[in-house]
């Protein structure tokens, strides 16, 4: 279960990007089969495009996060009392 205080799903998840994404998959596909690439082709132009949904799609999750920021300590599931470090820094 997710305890952390974040943006909303709906802003943080770039829907448009991922779903344009996807159709531009589906043309791909579309295109290679009316112009007859190699199934070599087809399979290097997916994968490319796969990785490329995929680091937009984590990117989407990682943002619901936000900063990470819990303040200045933490209780750690064993309840030991973290400290948190300085400075902050991206997630990448």
């Amino acid at each position: 279960m997710n305890t952390h205080n974040a943006h909303s799903p709906v802003s943080a998840i770039n829907t448009q990007e991922l779903f344009g994404q996807l159709q531009e998959t589906v043309n791909f596909l579309h295109q290679a089969f009316e112009t007859g690439r190699g199934a070599h082709e087809v399979e290097e132009g997916l994968w490319r495009r796969m990785l490329e949904l995929g680091r937009c799609a984590y990117g989407s999750w990682l943002e619901l996060f936000g900063s990470g920021d819990a303040g200045e300590t933490l209780v750690g599931a064993d309840g030991r009392t973290l400290k948190r470090l300085e400075p902050l820094h991206r997630r990448e």
